[in-house]
This record gives structure tokens, sequence and C-alpha cells, in this order.
């Protein structure tokens, strides 16, 4: 069982599991968009063949969404999803993914 410890950086909260890995909310639209890019290959499809304007898409995941990376010296991992149905109290996640380098370690474990 993984300890999660929440640690206050800066006004942010930074998760550091027992494994190093630091849990991040990315804050920049432009490092939106290199996420996006950087796992492009991840996805099958491509993520670039599904969304045809990146810089639009990352834009909108910062407006409505949020985006989370999992960072062990890289970035190994990211999530992204929205939850701002103050209604149903319901989250949409809209991509998980993994670097190759880092799967079956549980990173993307509940």
């Amino acid at each position: 069982m993984k300890c999660i410890v929440l640690l206050k950086r800066d006004e942010k909260m930074v998760q550091l599991a027992d494994d190093g890995i630091e849990i991040n909310k990315v804050e920049l639209t432009i490092d939106v968009l290199d996420i996006l890019r950087g796992f492009d290959c991840v996805f099958t499809p491509p993520l670039s063949s599904r969304i045809k304007d990146m810089q639009r898409y990352a834009e909108k995941l910062m407006r409505n969404g949020f985006v989370y990376v999992a960072e062990k010296e890289q970035i190994i991992g990211f999530i992204a999803f929205y939850a701002n149905d103050n209604v149903s109290k319901t989250a949409y996640l809209t991509f998980i993914a993994v670097h190759p380098s880092s799967t079956r370690r549980g990173v993307a474990q509940a």
C-alpha cells in the first residue's frame, strides 16, 4: 500500500508518494500543450489524429478542466479531467496516460 503525504509548497498542494513520485497541478496552457504533444504517441490512435488544434484544446482544458502530472525527475504520467458539474457532482475523465518507461509501476493505480 502506498503512503501519500500532502505537503504545502508555494500555495499548491503536492502529494509525495513513498516511491518519490510527486503529483503537481499544471498551471500554464503551454505546459498542457507540451504534455499533450509529449504523450501523443502513447494513445491509439495518437491524440494528434483526433484533436485537430492541440493549442485550442490545451486552452479549453485550462479554462474548463484540471490537469495534473506525475513526476519523478521527469513527467511520467498525466491526468486531465473536467469537474464542473455542480448539480450532479460528476467529473469527466478525458485523459489518463503513463509514459511507456513507467508502466507496470502503479503510477495510474487507484
